[in-house]
């Protein structure tokens, strides 16, 4: 399913608060686009094909290969959170309750922990095609820091992710 996600986090105790803003696209199985603003002058972009990946800065025209981390961020998606909470709904690290409708989509209030990390307190929007729709809420990780996030997901088969040229 070829997804685009829009994402804001809020991540603390840093002062102030860094803002990240971060759009990832994937088509299965293994094609990821990012696009991160991390502060206002730094931009990054990753494509992921299989196990290559690139990268450029604010934009240029040069793209280098990117180094493994920035691979592992890239991998980064929705369908990966989607499927990690999946897990934990069922191990029973996550409780989902149903808390409400909006605009044909049905509320889930998620808490628990998901893989021994930390916890996690958000909602999910699920919409008729049983699909999450958008997202927001908490996360605290072991160390105490927290990250408020909010996201939306568009399925767009029209998503295509190529590598890029040099």
């Amino acid at each position: 399913m070829r997804m685009r996600t829009q994402m804001t986090t809020v991540a603390s105790p840093a002062a102030p608060p860094r803002v990240i803003s971060m759009v990832v696209e994937s088509v299965p199985p293994d094609r990821q686009r990012m696009q991160m603003q991390a502060s206002p002058t730094v931009q990054t972009e990753t494509v992921r094909i299989g196990t290559r990946a690139w990268m450029r800065l604010n934009g240029g025209a040069r793209w280098i290969p990117a180094p493994p981390v920035s691979v592992a961020v890239g991998t980064a998606s929705a369908s990966s959170m989607i499927e990690e909470s999946s897990r934990a709904l069922e191990s029973g690290e996550l409780t989902a309750e149903r808390v409400g409708e909006e605009a044909g989509m049905t509320i889930y209030h998620l808490t628990g922990s998901i893989g021994g990390r930390g916890t996690v307190d958000t909602r999910v929007w699920i919409g008729a095609d049983g699909l999450p729709q958008r997202y927001g809420g908490r996360t605290t990780q072991t160390n105490g820091s927290t990250a408020d996030i909010t996201a939306t997901i568009e399925y767009d088969d029209r998503i295509a992710i190529e590598p890029p040229t040099p």
